[in-house]
């Protein structure tokens, strides 16, 4: 269920620049609440916190402009899922030691995304100091 949300959403954010409708904050606020009711049907005890809190702030994050911020609070979203995971393994299930690489990945790729978003900022303050 969550996975069917996250693909909606994911679809609309990714039209958000490309389309006026796709940008309003409804669809983060909408989103989101669909997130938490959906906690409801899926409740497996307090571990069914973790992916959709996770789902909750990744969903910030596409939603944001802000490249530096967004990559930043991806990796706390990701944190969630790989605790998640983390919890679940069983060395028979494929499928969740898989999803565990996927996050970790996810979680590598925003580092790698923030470290050259400070590079860039870096080299282009530095730039503009020997242009003085």
């Amino acid at each position: 269920m969550v996975d069917g949300i996250q693909i909606a959403r994911d679809i609309i954010f990714l039209c958000k620049d490309k389309y006026k409708w796709a940008n309003h904050i409804f669809w983060l606020f909408f989103f989101e609440a669909i997130l938490m009711l959906s906690l409801i049907f899926t409740w497996a005890g307090p571990i069914s916190l973790l992916p959709t809190f996770a789902s909750a702030i990744i969903g910030v994050a596409l939603y944001l402009k802000n490249q530096k911020i967004a990559k930043s609070i991806t990796l706390v979203g990701e944190a969630f899922f790989i605790a998640y995971y983390a919890l679940l393994i069983n060395v028979s299930d494929l499928l969740t030691i898989l999803s565990l690489l996927n996050s970790c990945t996810f979680t590598v790729s925003a580092i790698i995304g923030l470290a050259n978003i400070f590079i860039k900022e870096y080299k282009a303050k530095k730039t503009s100091e020997e242009s003085l």
